[in-house]
């Protein structure tokens, strides 16, 4: 969750979150009422503006085995058969303070930011979360291609390549000549 407040208003803010990760309910007829405003969202976001629609795609080919393959929002499949009670499982296994990362930036002070947390996310008991799948990408994907035929203003090309990342890397300069190139090549445009 990402909120913009005042300094006065951390407090309230750390009160609300942690109530989210303590006491959230999902009640059913709320859970339908809202997982139509998420299609909605997706059908005006992604669906309904072509290149936006070209990229999904192209990442899903990218990155058949990571994360990264699946839409933060989620594919239009997934959400008409999504149920409630998916929803309450996977908040009961994952919303827990020993797995969030808090970042608070901006006119404030450590002590600060550690008082509130530990007066607000400190009563919430720990719980085991289950292990995280480590994303395995292919050895040797292999060149995959997909063409859209969709309207835009002008064609597109994208292209991408597996490549080390920083945390991969044995030589990690190449990474930032990597990068380099990445931003000549793609950086606005005369890339």
């Amino acid at each position: 969750y990402y909120q913009v407040l005042a300094r006065d208003r951390l407090g309230v803010a750390f009160e609300l979150e942690a109530d989210r990760m303590a006491n959230l309910r999902l009640p059913a007829d709320e859970f339908a009422k809202e997982i139509e405003v998420i299609k909605e969202e997706r059908r005006l976001r992604t669906d309904d503006k072509p290149m936006s629609k070209a990229y999904e795609r192209y990442k899903a080919m990218a990155y058949p085995a990571s994360g990264y393959h699946t839409p933060t929002i989620g594919w239009m499949a997934d959400l008409d058969r999504m149920k409630v009670e998916e929803l309450r499982h996977w908040y009961q296994s994952w919303y827990v303070p020993n797995n969030a990362t808090l970042v608070v930036v901006g006119d404030v002070t450590p002590d600060e930011v550690k008082t509130l947390a530990q007066r607000y996310f400190g009563p919430i008991a720990k719980r085991e979360v289950p292990p995280a799948k480590k994303p395995l990408e292919l050895a040797e994907p292999g060149e995959r291609q997909i063409t859209l035929h969709v309207q835009t203003q002008l064609p597109s090309l994208m292209l991408g390549f597996n490549v080390p990342s920083i945390a991969t890397a044995e030589d990690k300069r190449s990474v930032n000549a990597l990068r380099l190139i990445s931003a000549l090549l793609d950086g606005g445009y005369s890339g």
